[in-house]
Order: C-alpha cells, then structure tokens, then sequence
C-alpha cells in the first residue's frame, strides 16, 4: 500500500463531505477558474453519487474541493480545486487521499481522472499512470446547414445508446447518461444507419456555457452530423467540449472552435477497456 503523501494533516482533519448547500460555493471556487459551471452542475453530481464528493473549509469558506463519479467497475475523480493562497498547503493530496478511500471503499477495478498537462507527475505520486491525449475547444459551433440533421433522442433509443456507449467507454454508463436525456432532451441527439444506432450526443446547456457530450460515433462523418445539428440547435451558443488529440483538428476547420488547454487521461488500478477512438466529445470532465 503506497503512502498518501500529506504534508498538512490539519487540513485533512477538515475535509467533509459536499452537502447540496455547499453548491452555490463550490461553483463560486470552480468559476473562479474560469471553468464555467453552474449550481445546478454541483447539484447534479451529488444527487447521482451522493457521498463521493469533498470539501475543505477554512471558517465558513470553502478553500478546496473534490468530486468522484462511479460507472459500474469505474470510478472517476474530477474537480480537484485549492483555493489560490491555500495551494502547496497540502490540501491537494489530502483531497485526492479521500477521493481514492471513498472509490476503493466501492470496490471500483479502475480509478480514472483527466489531468491538465503538466500537472500528471501530482497524480503519479498515488500511482496513477498516462494512457492518452485530450484537447479542449471553446467557441460557437459553426453548421454548415447541410438539411440533414441527426434526431432529437426519445426514450426509445436510451437502451441502445447506452449499448453503444459502454463498448466506446468501457463501462455502464446508463444512469448517468438517462439523467442527461430527462434534463436536456432538446440537445440530446442520435443517429441512425440501416436501422442501427451509429452515434449519438448530449449537451448541457446553462445561461453560462453549452457543455457538448458526451458524444460516440462510429465513423467521422456521423461525429459531424451529430455536431452540426446541435449547433443548428445553439444558434451560436458559447461552446465547451473535449476530444482526443491528436486528431480532433477537425474541429477548428470544420466547425470554427478555438484550442485551448490540454489534459491527460490517467488511471490507477486496472487498464480500462473500451474503443476510446470512438469518442469524440468527452462533455464533462469529472464525471468521465
């Protein structure tokens, strides 16, 4: 068993778990960052994995913060967020410390997260190791206007979209990706091909940003149909989406998006499966 390496147990004494009042502070601390959620994100999270998410008060402030997802055999850590005069105190690793207790006490063969680029030798030191590449884009979704657009998701196609998304992801995603569907029907989308589902996407859309994904498509041209049609749908909405790199250049000559940070998809424990070249939006990068 590794050491947790924390440098600040005082800290850690503090960390508890993320109750729906603390919502509204713990966007505050992320918007600070400039990542553009809202209440209702936080809100979402811990309804679908009640328990598995962590603050750090400093009085009654909230001066870190952590968030895990489970899918099946995965578990997912997102969010990790110190507040800037606090950051070297060791919160950091007391956080992720928790994160990994709270997973491995649900039993999960795989613990994943995405780290910015830069940050991964942070993750290496509890045993997290490099698998690929990811790419963020901001901006409006440029269409094309084609006049032949993917369809608007029905209950109906929720068994095989979740079908074909655990043979892209590696695992059972139906829970979260049902939730997705009852709260954003209008921008979730599915497309089909001699009868068959070939691809589909989901937005999150908020006064603040359009969240895009997550998105699975088995060939290029149905990822860009799915995409055109839900930017027909935005009309010109502020954009967030993550893809693989490389690869995703596309996005920017086809659809006008802006590059912006990069991130490394890391695991600790067993190697994930799935066809991750299948994926061409991650959508929210806490929840996996």
């Amino acid at each position: 068993m590794r050491p947790d390496p924390i440098s600040s147990p005082s800290l850690a004494g503090r960390i508890r778990e993320m109750k729906p009042k603390d919502a509204p502070q713990a966007c505050a601390l992320s918007n600070s960052e400039g990542w553009g959620f809202d209440v209702a994100d936080f809100e979402r999270i811990l309804d679908l994995w009640p328990g598995g998410s962590f603050v750090c008060e400093e009085g009654d402030r909230i001066i870190g913060m952590l968030t895990t997802a489970t899918h099946g055999a995965s578990g997912w850590i997102g969010n990790v967020l110190v507040d800037a005069p606090f950051r070297s105190s060791g919160l950091g690793s007391a956080l992720v410390s928790r994160a990994l207790q709270h997973l491995e006490g649900h039993n999960v063969a795989s613990i994943l997260l995405y780290s910015y680029k830069g940050l991964e030798g942070f993750y290496k030191r509890f045993g997290f190791r490099e698998l690929d590449s990811y790419l963020s884009y901001r901006g409006s979704i440029r269409t094309r206007k084609k006049g032949f657009f993917a369809q608007r998701m029905s209950q109906g196609d929720l068994a095989e979209v979740c079908k074909l998304d655990a043979s892209s992801f590696g695992d059972d995603r139906s829970k979260f990706l049902q939730r997705m569907w009852r709260e954003f029907p209008q921008t979730s989308l599915v497309h089909r091909s001699e009868g068959r589902v070939v691809g589909y996407l989901m937005a999150t859309v908020s006064e603040v940003l359009c969240n895009v994904g997550p998105g699975v498509a088995l060939g290029a041209e149905w990822a860009n149909l799915l995409l055109d049609s839900l930017g027909d749908l935005l009309e010109e909405k502020q954009c967030f989406l993550v893809a693989p790199d490389p690869g995703s250049s596309w996005l920017v000559e086809e659809f006008g998006l802006t590059p912006g940070f990069g991130a490394t998809r890391m695991v600790r424990g067993r190697q994930p499966g799935g066809m991750p070249d299948h994926v061409f939006a991650i959508g929210a990068l806490e929840k996996g």
